[in-house]
């Protein structure tokens, strides 16, 4: 799995903390190096980005498309997720909210349940620059970590990505995943043919991931 060196504080010491989005780490203990798995990139609505490992072939979720961890998982079923909407300049209605309209927006359409704790700023580093967004728990029974954030490419188009994590994934991977994710972000050129798969992205699906495939541990 994606573990190789990281210890395991859970999202619970997340929920219990009073900032979210602060690391929160234990030492790091040493083991035996193991092989690292290949980065898998992905071109979608406009955006190339890399996962540090396998994880699954995009797939639609609300008004999105996602890719999500374990590989052979689907999203509601899974350990991490990486969301992305668009949200385009000409629509009549969602083009002309502003950013903190629009987050409220997201937050309901690709949130997951009741909130946990209060929303709290974050910020990482994504498409060059350092971009501040809004992190959450949610679900009581089965919390969910989500980070939103939104970005306006040079399309005039914006987009607002998504990431989330179970219960059960250590916090320090967690972050060094999202930052890992965030930081590979870059806007492909628009009306390149790379671009225009990626606005049709259901049309080309990524090549088959290998069942059992995982990050190293």
């Amino acid at each position: 799995m994606i573990r190789p060196y990281l210890t395991s504080l859970g999202i619970s010491a997340l929920i219990s903390s009073s900032i979210i989005g602060v690391a929160i780490f234990a030492p790091v203990r040493s083991v035996t190096a193991q092989p690292q798995p290949s980065p898998q990139t992905y071109n979608l609505l406009g955006i190339t980005f890399q996962t540090p490992g396998p994880f699954s072939p995009p797939r639609a979720i609300a008004d999105g498309v996602a890719v999500v961890y374990p590989p052979v998982a689907t999203p509601g079923e899974h350990e991490l997720l990486v969301g992305i909407q668009e949200i385009p300049a000409a629509d009549s209605i969602l083009g002309s909210l502003s950013t903190v309209e629009l987050m409220s927006y997201l937050r309901y359409s690709l949130g997951t349940g009741p909130l946990v704790n209060p929303i709290t700023p974050v910020n990482r580093v994504m498409f060059g620059r350092r971009l501040q967004g809004e992190a959450l728990v949610k679900n009581p029974t089965d919390p969910i970590y989500q980070e939103f954030y939104i970005v306006r490419l040079s399309t005039g188009s914006r987009l607002g990505i998504k990431l989330e994590a179970a219960q059960q994934v250590p916090l320090a991977e967690v972050d060094a995943v999202f930052s890992a994710v965030a930081a590979s972000f870059q806007e492909l050129e628009p009306k390149s043919r790379a671009w225009r798969q990626s606005m049709e992205w259901w049309k080309y699906p990524s090549s088959p991931i290998t069942s059992g495939t995982s990050f190293a541990r």
